[in-house]
């Protein structure tokens, strides 16, 4: 089954490693009585009815939807969970968009996002931080 996924970088590392030990047969468990602190982004934009999203900068937005894309190809991703971010895909791209008002930075990074992740091109450097292209990933995935 092996480790972390590298390529992913930073967002999504513990979903496609999670969703690859299910797909191997094994359980994946949840210690909901550890507390680690730790903080995602810059905080949460609260939604109507009670729900929540991440608040992120552009850099994350890039590799957060660049990495949801990818994991849609992965064979051992569940087929719900990947209904469930299609489903949500064009919801997610307005909220940010009107939380940062459209900012030229988040449309470049969600736009890079989704391009980069139907190209598959993965690791830790963003695209939006890029002067030229950078050849496709080593295809680990």
């Amino acid at each position: 089954m092996g480790g972390f996924n590298e390529d992913f970088f930073i967002d999504a590392i513990d979903i496609e490693w999670c969703s690859r030990a299910w797909g191997t047969g094994w359980s994946v468990w949840l210690g909901d009585g550890i507390t680690m602190t730790h903080r995602l982004g810059k905080g949460v934009i609260h939604l109507p009815f009670g729900l929540r999203l991440t608040d992120q900068p552009p850099e994350r937005l890039y590799t957060y939807f660049r990495n949801q894309i990818v994991m849609l190809r992965l064979p051992y991703v569940s087929a719900a969970w990947k209904l469930r971010f299609i489903a949500s895909l064009p919801a997610r791209c307005f909220i940010y968009g009107v939380r940062y008002r459209f900012a030229g930075p988040v449309i470049t990074a969600i736009s890079l996002g989704i391009i980069d992740g139907l190209l598959n091109r993965l690791g830790s450097r963003p695209a939006h931080t890029r002067s030229h292209p950078r050849p496709l990933s080593s295809g680990r995935v």
